[in-house]
């Protein structure tokens, strides 16, 4: 997929469709494995099934972003500098 050149203006059309081409097939997938689940490994497994539908129907201006799914407190951060724009991470605090 072409999102590793979404930087790039000229890319915008191809990040785009490329972004929602992913959605649409993780969306299919997650609907696949509901269906053809049984019904107790189902509910076993519903916690990851949440987490995994709320990661595919996010959008770009919600709050409460997943940004990886080992460390689900990751937040993000901006570093105002040209060469390192963003930062994800965890914020500590000494106190």
């Amino acid at each position: 997929m072409t999102l590793c050149f979404q930087e790039h203006s000229r890319n915008h059309k191809k990040v785009k469709k490329s972004s929602k081409r992913l959605k649409t097939i993780a969306s299919i997938l997650l609907r696949g494995l509901q269906h053809k689940m049984p019904a107790d490994m189902l509910l076993s497994e519903a916690k990851d099934f949440e987490l995994d539908v709320w990661i595919s129907k996010q959008q770009r201006y919600n709050k409460n972003k997943i940004y990886s799914l080992h460390e689900l407190h990751t937040d993000f951060m901006s570093k105002s500098k040209a060469h390192k724009r963003y930062k994800f991470g965890v914020k500590y605090f000494n106190y």
